[in-house]
């Protein structure tokens, strides 16, 4: 079983959960991405192939990234979903997938939407990127 990682943008509500867990943080506010950000930053990211799906892009899309050195090994499969609130906003998160690999994606997408907050499902402290 692989570890699920969400991720989230910087917003009030963010600040003050990476504070009670003694995180710290830019004091910049981020925003969910679009998905010409999302795309632009999966097109800057070097040595990795990507496969885009999508069974029906009104309710979200997904690529799988991977190494072109390692692609069993070195992977991640990043999945895109509609905020309710903001028709033009993404949420992403990950499916399992190579810890480092993610953290290039979102240094890539925080050039784009400020610094994003990486949350795995099995515990541990979020980590902040920033590009």
């Amino acid at each position: 079983m692989g570890i699920l990682w969400t991720v989230y943008p910087i917003t009030k509500e963010m600040k003050e959960h990476l504070e009670s867990e003694g995180v710290e943080y830019p004091e910049v506010s981020s925003t969910f991405p679009n998905d010409e950000q999302i795309k632009q930053a999966l097109n800057e990211l070097e040595g990795v192939n990507i496969e885009i799906s999508s069974s029906d892009p009104s309710k979200g899309w997904g690529a799988f990234i991977s190494s072109t050195s390692s692609p069993e090994d070195i992977w991640a499969n990043l999945q895109v979903d509609i905020l309710e609130n903001d028709q033009s906003r993404r949420s992403i998160w990950f499916e399992k997938g190579d810890e480092n690999l993610i953290i290039y994606f979102l240094k890539q997408l925080s050039k784009k939407c400020g610094p994003q907050t990486l949350m795995a499902d099995a515990g541990g402290p979020p980590q902040v990127i920033n590009a």
